[in-house]
């Protein structure tokens, strides 16, 4: 289906509303194709169907049209509303908690008003779905104070809002309000099903001594944390994982191991190398930062080979690759050199810069990424729990990188959120339905050493697995 989407505001940024047409096609679970224009180029007899973005001039149709409202936007505060009951009345089935940027909407609630030929709605969905989609509060943040990183705790955000999947559910609104107009059903696309990517990032090979000890300190400084709330018991326990961590063999290789496990769930399995290049140790902290293996080490497996043959190989870009074109193409080179064309990357540490990190992996010939998630939050970073194209602030369009948002990883659960098994599960499967419901990608990542003895945190990938019906 052929839509008309006019821009009737002066005010409105073409190329943003270009951004959100191209991604919406790209994700909507319809044959849907949109044609953008300014209102002075607006011509009749293009289309039966038509979307006006903004009000600012009378415009009078022959088809059918939604009205959506631009709301002035600049310098606005960040808070939502959020809806606390069903919107059935625009034939979706979002139950609750949805949250709307407060200043986009004309009245407290999303209201509409729909005639034979028209819908009006008083809530300005675009700019919804582009704030999220695009990183628009990543892009403000990272202006101001540099990079973000991958620390949902320097955002003022509610965690509840990288719960939903914002930018999703605000496109199957929009489907569903030119459902409800056009009056037949849509034609779906074929291929548009749920799919599960369980990713392992390939950060050690050997219980090595600085792993020992980074590991220890971390679950010593969760203990702290419980002894000064008065958990004594979680504290202690932590206090034992940790001299456990210090002083017990373990093995970390287990790669093999792995990819029979994800076989048996008939996912699809990536394993994120990382690709040592000794120019890029000229600090410290890099060393500190990065995995310590190299790729001879790898190379030495017999294994190894086995794995390339059943899995995707992906680059593990290292901690200060992600804003260096020079540094990405050394290590996507040595990798290459060993396994062959390598089209997928995930930063260490998930940096990422709104800025500057695509445009290093468009520069290095990467085509797929999935560096974008939170090491402290699980959910939904860009609103999104579809594959898509992020926006280009510089040129003010897509990037051709496809990003596979990142949605859960096992230390988020454990190091950071401090959660037992259970409170786990209760946090994760609200994450998994959304997914299920909007026939997106569940991507999952689980470090290959939290399969030792150590940690065990593969346990909870089978219930995780087994929510999502594989």
């Amino acid at each position: 289906m052929i839509i008309d989407l006019i821009i009737n505001d002066k005010r409105i940024n073409v190329n943003q509303v270009k951004y959100v047409a191209k991604n919406f096609e790209f994700i909507s679970e319809y044959e849907i194709f949109f044609r953008v224009n300014k209102v002075a180029k607006f011509n009749q007899n293009k289309a039966g169907f038509y979307i006006v973005y903004g009000n600012q001039k009378t415009i009078h149709f022959n088809g059918k049209y939604i009205l959506i409202p631009y709301i002035h936007f600049e310098g606005q505060k960040e808070t939502y509303s959020f809806l606390d009951s069903e919107v059935d009345y625009i034939g979706n089935s979002i139950n609750k908690y949805l949250p709307i940027l407060t200043y986009t909407c004309q009245d407290d609630i999303i209201q509409l008003r729909q005639k034979l030929t028209s819908i009006h709605i008083n809530v300005d969905l675009i700019w919804n779905i582009f704030f999220h989609m695009s990183l628009y509060r990543e892009y403000l943040y990272e202006k101001k104070f540099g990079e973000l990183g991958s620390s949902f705790c320097k955002l003022s955000v509610p965690e509840k809002v990288i719960r939903v999947p914002v930018a999703n559910c605000l496109i199957s609104i929009l489907e569903n309000l030119i459902n409800s107009l056009w009056g037949k059903e849509l034609r779906k696309k074929v291929h548009k099903k749920f799919q599960v990517l369980l990713t392992h990032d390939v950060d050690a090979l050997q219980k090595t001594m600085l792993i020992r000890s980074k590991q220890a300190a971390f679950l010593l400084y969760n203990a702290i944390n419980f002894y000064r709330r008065f958990k004594i018991k979680k504290g202690s326990k932590y206090v034992k994982k940790a001299f456990k961590m210090l002083l017990y063999p373990a093995n970390y290789y287990l790669l093999d191991t792995i990819l029979k496990m994800d076989q048996q769930y008939a996912v699809t399995s990536i394993f994120f190398i990382y690709a040592k290049v000794q120019k890029n140790f000229k600090r410290w902290k890099h060393y500190f930062f990065n995995p310590q293996y190299n790729l001879e080490n790898l190379k030495a497996c017999k294994k190894f080979d086995n794995l390339k043959r059943e899995a995707i190989i992906g680059l593990h870009g290292s901690y200060e690759s992600f804003d260096r074109a020079d540094f990405l193409r050394l290590e996507k080179a040595a990798l290459e050199d060993l396994v062959g064309k390598v089209k997928w990357n995930r930063n260490h540490w998930l940096r990422f810069s709104v800025q500057q990190t695509c445009s290093v992996l468009e520069k290095n010939g990467i085509q797929y990424d999935s560096t974008l998630g939170f090491n402290d939050q699980v959910g939904f970073r860009s609103g999104l729990c579809t594959p898509y194209f992020l926006y280009n602030f510089a040129a003010e369009k897509a990037y051709n990188i496809v990003e596979y948002p990142l949605n859960i990883m096992d230390s988020t659960l454990y190091n950071y959120l401090r959660l037992t098994c259970q409170e786990a599960l209760y946090i994760c499967k609200p994450i998994i339905n959304w997914v299920i419901k909007y026939k997106g990608v569940l991507v999952l990542n689980w470090h290959n050493r939290v399969y030792s003895k150590d940690f065990n945190w593969h346990q909870i990938l089978k219930e995780l697995l087994r929510e999502a019906k594989l």
